[in-house]
């Protein structure tokens, strides 16, 4: 039977397979993935979305250090935490300058301790994914705006928009290239300078009216010549 889990997908890599059996039955609620060594590593990282990876530095073959410097080319997304022994902590110090999130001394202390740190990783990674969203999001918002401004922009017609407390804020090229005006005479109630006396008063009434019912203004009045 598959075993599914809602929870962040976590790989565990180890030479050692005391040591990873270690690590699985710590983990195992998070129904962690695992490999022997670097390039078994590699593989799962290529073919599957991994958000946490718990990884021995000293390994044969392709070491911990190189697996992350190929992750970080070609899957630069999870977390990294990375299991240093006392004699190789300056391979821990070039681990945390490719990124890793953390490192722990060999041995590892405790279960708890590992899943502490695990967890926290996963929430980092959480939060970092999370605020790149909602830049991207703020990104695309911008771009929309933009992108509906320059089209209101090149309008044949006289186009504005207002604020919810009826301040005008915004006109379209067409307006000051036929009335003649800047956007500072004609901010806010500006708008009312540019047209014909007699019916300021009626397009005043009419735009408040607008405002407190929810209602679309429609009207036809002149331009000021």
């Amino acid at each position: 039977m598959a075993t599914t889990t809602t929870g962040p997908r976590i790989l565990l890599v180890d030479d050692d397979r005391a040591v990873l059996q270690t690590y699985l039955r710590a983990l195992r609620e998070s129904a962690p993935l695992f490999a022997c060594d670097g390039i078994a590593a590699r593989k799962i990282l290529s073919e599957t979305v991994v958000d946490v990876v718990v990884c021995d530095l000293e390994m044969p073959g392709m070491s911990g250090l190189d697996l992350m410097r190929w992750a970080k080319e070609h899957c630069p997304h999870p977390e990294w935490i990375v299991i240093s022994g006392q004699g190789t902590l300056d391979s821990a110090v070039q681990a945390l300058k490719l990124g890793a999130f953390d490192f722990i001394c060999k041995p590892v202390q405790s279960a708890l301790q590992l899943q502490t740190v695990v967890t926290n990783a996963a929430r980092h990674k959480a939060l970092v994914a999370d605020i790149t969203e909602r830049r991207a999001m703020e990104v695309a918002i911008r771009e929309s705006e933009r992108q509906l401004r320059q089209l209101v922009e090149n309008l044949p017609e006289l186009a504005w928009s207002a604020r919810a407390d009826g301040h005008v804020d915004f006109y379209n090229r067409r307006w000051y290239d036929y009335t003649g005006t800047t956007f500072a005479q004609m901010e806010g109630w500006g708008w009312k300078s540019a047209h014909s006396p007699e019916m300021v008063d009626q397009g005043v009434e009419n735009w408040m009216r607008s405002l407190r019912t929810g209602e679309p203004f429609e009207m036809e009045f002149p331009l000021r010549a």
